[in-house]
C-alpha cells in the first residue's frame, strides 16, 4: 500500500545542489535504489511509496544532507555504490 508523501524541509539552501546532483541525479538514484517517488520543490523534498521505503529514503537524505552540514562532501559514488553504504 502506498500512503501519504513525507516531506523532508532543509534548512540550507546552498547545500541542495549537492545534495539533489546535477539534474536530480542523486535523487534519482535514491528513487531507483529504493523504489519510491522523489519530487523537489525549493527546500522541501516529496517522498512517496511504501511506508518502509519513505522511511529509508528519509534516513539516506537526512544523512547526506548532515555531512554536507559538517563539510563532508557526497560527490563521487557516496548515494550510490551498488547498493553500498548509503542504500
Amino acid at each position: 500500500m502506498i500512503d501519504e508523501p513525507i516531506t523532508i524541509e532543509f534548512d540550507n539552501n546552498r547545500l541542495l545542489p549537492e545534495l539533489y546532483g546535477e539534474h536530480g541525479k542523486n535523487l534519482v538514484r535514491i528513487e531507483q535504489a529504493l523504489g519510491v517517488s522523489i519530487a523537489n520543490r525549493g527546500n522541501q523534498v516529496f517522498v512517496s511509496g511504501d511506508a518502509a521505503a519513505r522511511a529509508r529514503a528519509e534516513l539516506v537524505l537526512n544523512t547526506l544532507y548532515h555531512q554536507l552540514e559538517t563539510g563532508g562532501q557526497i560527490g563521487g559514488g557516496a548515494v550510490y555504490r551498488g547498493g553500498g553504504p548509503w542504500l
